[in-house]
């Protein structure tokens, strides 16, 4: 059992919050199960494993929110380590590596920007200086957190910008790139299927087993077919997916726990099969199983996963060889293995998949910004391309399904309890953070597109006012930087 202790300072967060967000990563950022207890000022995290780490806790920003940042790799020892220095120490680490791989590579930066960085290494020796003498560096710790913020947005705002045009050099014309919503049960229609056709090059389809096989054997594709009606009217590229979603309530309603595993993979390979066979000329993309780190109704072996997975996508290859087919990752971070034991986390299967050569041709990973238990903690621009950087390792096409709140109360048509980060969350925040997130997604070379789910607010959805359109139909702010920005930077799509 291996013990880490850090100190807090009386800037931290709510208890609460330190103790249900807070977790340990290992060196390929794969987090432990943790115990994490909040003793007076001493956050205690108990894990099992002795090894270094880095610990990744919320910290409250100037505008009262809260963003996730990381230490740097610690080892363990009795002394406990002071938090807030820790994790600045960590960002400042974090812009510095960043900004020198991004320079190697051509990024052209200001030198008000690299005295900025040099002021920030002085304001956090200042910091660390002052607590060697036993007295109070909260004024250097906290014009060094503000100074670092700034500094990351810097960055990230050059990045973009260079990015997006070297891209679209490459591309000689504007971007091809996937956008779109990922469609469940309404069919876009009126001012709705207007504001959405404005900005969408593309649209994934939530059709499931639960949606294509409503009794054992008894399959009905009445809701893709009328889906696929309206992509093909918009002009869209069309994708369909997850076919076998793992999440409980998008599995059919006829499957219990009791029935043997073996049966419940033939009825799965047999609805793939019957799907890809109907919908393979009318389709540009196959997301047949995801995500994979989510709590199945049922239990099987994490070894058996991934055969399951296997079986799934060399069985839609078989039928379609020419179409991309991918499985999707929920919580690209990993947050989810704070609170459980996981032997074969969702990289090692991917990695496990290509090894195999199985025919997999992409990943997408979930991306619910701001929520929790199960979506994405508040992570700032920075820390989302080192992790896009994390999952580009395999060389293959990244699809980002995306949302982010754009409320705090009470969603009616919710139907999970997931909850919103710690955030003042309105419509332009929402806005704020798709601009931010989605501009930088498109200047990764190998993310090729991102669907919003859930894209509307007014039939049932797992995370509350994550849509594009509100309880009434009308569109949320974030559907005009959707629009401006397909018209400004994105290729018409080629079918």
């Amino acid at each position: 059992m291996g013990i880490m202790q850090f100190q807090v300072s009386d800037e931290a967060p709510t208890p609460d919050a330190l103790e249900s967000l807070a977790y340990l990563a290992g060196f390929e950022r794969i987090p432990w199960r943790s115990e994490v207890r909040l003793h007076s000022d001493l956050l205690e995290l108990r894990r099992p494993s002795q090894q270094s780490a880095s610990l990744t806790a919320p910290w409250m920003m100037s505008d009262g929110g809260l963003l996730a940042l990381t230490t740097g790799t610690l080892v363990e020892r009795k002394r406990p380590y002071h938090l807030w220095t820790e994790l600045l120490r960590g960002k400042v680490g974090q812009l510095l590596n960043q900004y020198s791989e991004w320079h190697a590579l051509g990024l052209e930066v200001s030198s008000r920007l690299e005295q900025g960085i040099e002021k920030a290494i002085d304001l956090l020796g200042d910091a660390i200086f002052a607590q060697g003498k036993g007295e109070r560096a909260n004024g250097y710790l906290k014009e060094c957190l503000q100074l670092t913020h700034e500094l990351c947005e810097e960055i990230c705002d050059q990045y973009v910008r260079q990015s997006l045009m070297v891209r679209r050099l490459t591309s000689r014309g504007k971007i091809p790139f996937w956008i779109g919503p990922s469609l469940q049960q309404i069919e876009p229609s009126g001012k709705v299927g207007e504001v959405l056709a404005s900005f969408a090059t593309a649209a994934s389809i939530g059709f499931t087993w639960a949606d294509g096989e409503p009794a054992p054997q008894k399959y009905c594709f009445d809701l893709a077919d009328s889906q696929l009606m309206w992509c093909k009217q918009a002009g869209v590229l069309r994708g369909i997916g997850p076919l076998i979603c793992l999440t409980p309530d998008r599995l059919p309603i006829w499957l219990s726990s009791d029935i043997p595993f073996s049966v419940i993979e033939t009825g799965a390979l047999n609805f793939v099969a019957q799907t890809v066979r109907r919908f393979r000329a009318k389709v540009d993309f196959w997301e047949v199983l995801g995500p994979l780190n989510v709590t199945m109704p049922f239990r099987i072996s994490e070894e058996k996963m991934a055969l399951f997975a296997a079986r799934v996508i060399q069985t839609a290859r078989n039928l379609d060889p020419g179409v991309v087919i991918a499985i999707s990752v929920r919580q690209p971070w990993l947050e989810d293995l704070r609170s459980h034991e996981c032997d074969y986390p969702a990289p090692f299967i991917v990695d496990a998949l290509l090894r195999a050569g199985v025919g997999l041709d992409g990943i997408v990973l979930e991306m619910q910004l701001g929520y929790v238990p199960q979506g994405t903690f508040l992570r700032d621009r920075l820390d989302l391309a080192r992790q896009i950087d994390y999952w580009s390792k395999w060389g293959l096409p990244l699809f980002i399904r995306f949302c982010v709140p754009s409320r705090n109360d009470a969603d009616p048509l919710c139907t999970s309890p997931f909850q919103t980060f710690p955030w003042p969350w309105s419509e332009t925040e929402q806005s704020r953070w798709a601009r931010d997130y989605v501009m930088m997604l498109v200047g990764c070379p190998l993310v090729r597109g991102v669907f919003w789910s859930p894209w509307c607010d007014f039939e049932p959805h797992e995370f509350p006012h994550g849509g594009l359109f509100d309880l009434t139909q009308r569109p949320k702010e974030v559907t005009r930087f959707l629009a401006e920005f397909r018209k400004e930077w994105l290729a018409e799509p080629i079918r």
